[in-house]
């Protein structure tokens, strides 16, 4: 049995971000129905569609008319979860309004997930990324070679939205097994936005460099070699920098190029230019320096590396024969995820009985209120994880070694991704500080790293041991290239995905790789965390047995 089994959701949403959020629940085996207008999902013809809409049950039911919308009301009476989408003003017109629906149905979570925010004249404008990017001033988020805003060509912030809205409604149904009661939950594409693109750093900060969609630092870059072909030098940490400089025989030239950015950049552009990209590749990995070719969506997803991770699904469709998508973005070691199949169109609503609503009363209380989350996680994709449970009301406390997080030299950007939290400084490598790690592990309810393999092991921290002093401990660790597989040792930083996984490349087009300069792994990462501990929790309240993510 997986997190959401019994759970039943009526998606009246269309496009990415409502889709997405229903999707990640029924992969969680919630039971799924959408329901589309006359002409279909506005996304029906868009490949991403069989994969936002899989598992469900696809029904149509025109809400203009008296019929449709009846057949709708009797659907949400049987429902724990009804998701719209619809501009401001248009549920209310409907009957299909938080207030109404809640009155009817107590127990009901209504998730409304517009494109932009809820009010005002924005509210009202057709969903399209593009326009929520520029309205959001995500647009300006991005190196380019001029001041202009521009195109993404991922809707990162549907997509964020979409996650945001799972984790919001799974969290929702966790609050209503505690007082018996529903409620409006709202996700707007604006939260999607401020989210995933970091708006309120782009407040405290001057603006991004423009003109270097290579990227600004040269340890943090793209490089092309002598083939032409491009790889991303992912050296962030000092460290790791050494050992690229290393590998190119310049240890004594080291201090000073640090002090020189641009010289550096020079130098490295020109060295790299005199070999292939497998030599410098290569000769780098080999040295543990994190690095990552540069190559297409369709090369990556046909990867090693992908199907070490099982992250490829196939299903036959009746039209279009094989059709490939990601699987499930976590795996829950007690209630797992899967996808069942492809959506299927019916003829009939299913015959749902009605919910009836506790006789509690709705309290005050976030919905994570109580939870404790120990978060070791450091840099963006772990810390912010613990940023994001904290925002749903959980007690975070950030443990960090004694030199700190090594992100805190990027100032207001640590304090955004590590926002909500307490912090607590511990040395693991000391005598007595595992025990008193594992001592305050005892009355904690989650704990998030995003060490290196091994690490956890070696410190004596690993699931094994949090389950021995707590069984209902979820424990979550983050790695780049999975748990399985010859690369799954390997560090890894948000560029070198970007570029292995084809983003760059589809951004610079017909011409060179463009970096994203929005750390969009590290927010997707931290916001698919969120939603599988949010499962996690709801799943526990029903067993009483924690479990291990990955």
């Amino acid at each position: 049995m997986s997190a959401y089994k019994g759970v039943r959701i009526a998606d009246f949403s269309q496009g990415v971000a409502g889709p997405m959020a229903a999707m990640l629940l029924g992969d969680f085996e919630a039971e799924v129905v959408k329901v589309e207008p006359p002409g279909g999902d506005r996304w029906k013809d868009h490949p991403g569609y069989l994969a936002f809409n899989r598992s469900k049950q696809v029904v149509t039911l025109d809400l203009e008319g008296s019929e449709g919308l009846a057949a709708a009301r009797e659907l949400i009476a049987g429902a724990d979860v009804a998701i719209f989408d619809h501009a401001p003003g248009r549920l209310e017109a409907l009957g299909l309004d938080a207030a109404t629906l809640g009155q009817a149905h107590p127990g009901l979570v209504h998730a409304w997930m517009p494109p932009y925010g809820t009010k005002g004249p924005w509210s009202q404008l057709p969903a399209h990324h593009s326009l929520l990017a520029g309205l959001a001033g995500t647009a300006f988020r991005q190196g380019a070679y001029a001041d202009p805003p521009v195109h993404l060509i991922l809707p990162i912030l549907w997509y964020a939205q979409g996650v945001m809205g799972s984790a919001a409604i799974g969290a929702a149904l966790i609050e209503r097994a505690r007082s018996g009661r529903g409620q409006g939950v709202v996700i707007s594409g604006l939260h999607g936005a401020s989210e995933a693109s970091g708006v309120a750093r782009a407040l405290l900060q001057p603006p991004l460099p423009r003109g270097v969609p290579p990227g600004a630092n040269p340890r943090y870059r793209l490089y092309r070699c002598a083939d032409g072909e491009w790889f991303f030098l992912g050296t962030l940490f000092t460290n790791f920098y050494r050992k690229a400089f290393a590998v190119l025989g310049l240890e004594d030239a080291f201090d000073a190029l640090e002090a020189d950015m641009l010289a550096a950049r020079d130098l490295l552009e020109e060295m790299f230019a005199t070999r292939t990209r497998a030599e410098w590749l290569e000769a780098l990995q080999a040295n543990d320096v994190p690095c990552a070719p540069v190559r297409r969506r369709e090369a990556w997803f046909a990867s090693e590396t992908v199907a070490e991770a099982g992250m490829r699904l196939a299903f036959d469709h009746p039209r279009y024969g094989e059709v490939a998508m990601p699987a499930p973005p976590a795996r829950l070691s007690a209630t797992p995820a899967s996808v069942r199949g492809l959506p299927e169109p019916v003829e009939m609503l299913p015959r749902w009985e009605p919910r009836v609503a506790g006789a509690g009363a709705q309290g005050s209380a976030p919905p994570l209120a109580g939870v404790k989350v120990l978060n070791m996680g450091a840099v963006i994709a772990g810390a912010y994880a613990g940023t994001l449970l904290a925002d749903l009301g959980a007690d975070v406390i950030k443990i960090e070694p004694p030199a700190g997080d090594p992100f805190r030299s990027d100032g207001p950007g640590f304090l955004i991704y590590n926002r909500g939290g307490r912090g607590l400084g511990l040395d693991l490598r000391q005598p007595g500080a595992k025990e008193l790690f594992l001592e305050l592990a005892k009355s904690a309810d989650v704990v998030i790293d995003n060490n290196r393999m091994g690490v956890r092991e070696r410190l004596g921290i690993d699931y094994a041991a949090l389950k021995a002093v707590n069984p209902r401990i979820i424990s979550c660790s983050i790695n780049a290239y999975g748990d399985k597989g010859a690369r799954a040792a390997l560090p890894g930083f948000d560029p070198l995905l970007q570029a292995e996984g084809g983003m760059q490349a589809a951004q610079g087009g017909e011409g060179d790789p463009i970096l994203y300069t929005i750390a969009v792994n590290d927010v997707a990462t931290a916001s698919v965390v969120t939603t599988s501990v949010v499962a996690a929790l709801h799943a526990r309240d029903r067993t009483g047995e924690g479990q291990e993510i990955k």
